[in-house]
């Protein structure tokens, strides 16, 4: 297959004419009023989307009930290795070999203890 650009002609002079006038006289107030009589009301569509609300919201907290346990243990992991690498760095700190920034990446940290033993 070769990567050269293929035009193709313009086929719309091979395109019969549309006859627009049967578009319109189907856009008149007896089509519409026909259309919207067949329709379901505005009240039983907002009815159907609140049950959908409704469903959502039952199907979210069932879920977290299910979940909670998992996500508490999560966030306590978490925080928990937050916790030692900052009091790692707070060691490494206080044995004078400079200080590293939590918010540095951990490869960028040999670089910065270089710098600041310079």
């Amino acid at each position: 297959m070769s990567d050269e650009v293929v035009y193709l002609p313009d086929d719309e002079d091979s395109m019969p004419a549309e006859d627009l006038s049967a578009v319109l006289a189907e856009g008149t107030q007896a089509s519409v009023q026909e259309l919207c009589s067949s329709a379901p009301s505005a009240i039983l569509v907002l009815g159907c989307l609140l049950l959908v609300i409704a469903l959502l919201i039952i199907s979210i907290r069932i879920a977290w009930a299910i979940y909670a346990a998992d996500i508490a243990d999560f966030y306590r992991d978490v925080s928990a290795a937050e916790a030692e690498a900052a009091s790692t760095e707070s060691t490494v700190a206080s044995r004078g070999q400079g200080h590293t920034s939590p918010v540095v990446s951990s490869a960028a940290q040999p670089a910065a203890a270089a710098a600041a033993a310079a």
